[in-house]
């Protein structure tokens, strides 16, 4: 549906004579038509409402300067709150990366660093031992074996990323060297995080950081449940929650410029890319 949306505005900006056409070589591009602001909008509800979906939906777009696109269709608005997927992804790291600016955690941190050799049975000769925080987060961690309590809401979370190490024990894999796209990253991260805060579970974390940012006021993590919260895709929010997230996100509110930085670097520049939905 993401994908969808970003092809129905691509349209749009053709459709309202916005979009610039290049010649395929070094000369610049002779200046296309001046942007109707209005057009564009109008062109954009238009399409939109014509969009093949299975689900009614809310799409919005704010620019720099504030001005903003919003468009519903059928019963969804704004404020419907809808489970989040992978974008609870990224509030997860940057709940995280707030830790490491507080200095409860440090992105060269390892598992074994705050959790117990009970709770996370790597031993010091699996080339997974030398895992970091940075890896989790970069999903280059090794961790490419997702056990089944990910998705079982009466599973213990802490129990959980014990099943996780057991899960990739001995794979052989040296952290940093691939990419894999899996849930299991940012729920051995979101423990050290837990841990290293002195905290007993996620919830308490993500009420900490609500009071702090004062954002995502009714959002929860609640996928499969409240007590296991799956970080990389275990949220309900509303758009206007996310909307007001990404925004903070932007003003640059939440995370100082240093995080900034980490958080847009390529972390991933030198790993094999293993397994992607993108790809």
């Amino acid at each position: 549906m993401k994908a969808d949306l970003i092809a129905v505005f691509v349209a749009c900006v053709v459709a309202a004579g916005c979009g610039g056409g290049g010649s395929g070589s070094d000369t610049p591009p002779a200046p296309g038509p001046v942007c109707s602001t209005a057009q564009l909008e109008a062109d954009m509800d238009v399409v939109l409402a014509q969009t093949a979906s299975e689900v009614d939906f809310s799409f919005s777009l704010e620019r720099q300067d504030g001005r903003r696109y919003n468009f519903s269709r059928g019963a969804s608005t704004l404020k419907t709150s809808y489970e989040s997927a992978s974008t609870s992804k990224l509030v997860s790291a940057v709940i995280i990366l707030r830790l490491v600016e507080q200095g409860y955690l440090n992105l060269a941190d390892r598992p074994q660093d705050h959790l117990t050799a009970a709770v996370w049975p790597i031993v010091n000769t699996d080339t997974l031992f030398s895992m970091t925080l940075s890896d989790l987060l970069s999903f280059t961690s090794g961790l490419t074996s997702s056990p089944l309590c990910l998705d079982v809401g009466l599973s213990n979370f802490e129990t959980c990323v014990t099943n996780i190490a057991n899960a990739n024990a001995g794979n052989g894999i040296t952290p940093g060297q691939e990419f894999y796209y899996a849930s299991t990253h940012l729920q051995v991260a979101g423990l050290m995080a837990i841990k290293a805060r002195g905290f007993t579970t996620w919830q308490d974390m993500f009420a900490e950081f609500k009071t702090q940012t004062g954002l995502f006021p009714t959002a929860t993590y609640d996928l499969p449940s409240a007590s296991n919260p799956r970080l990389a895709g275990g949220m309900h929010w509303s758009g206007e929650e996310y909307m007001a997230f990404l925004k903070a996100l932007r003003d640059g509110s939440i995370l100082n410029a240093a995080s900034m930085s980490d958080l847009l670097a390529d972390h991933t520049a030198a790993a094999a890319m293993v397994y992607s939905p993108a790809v």
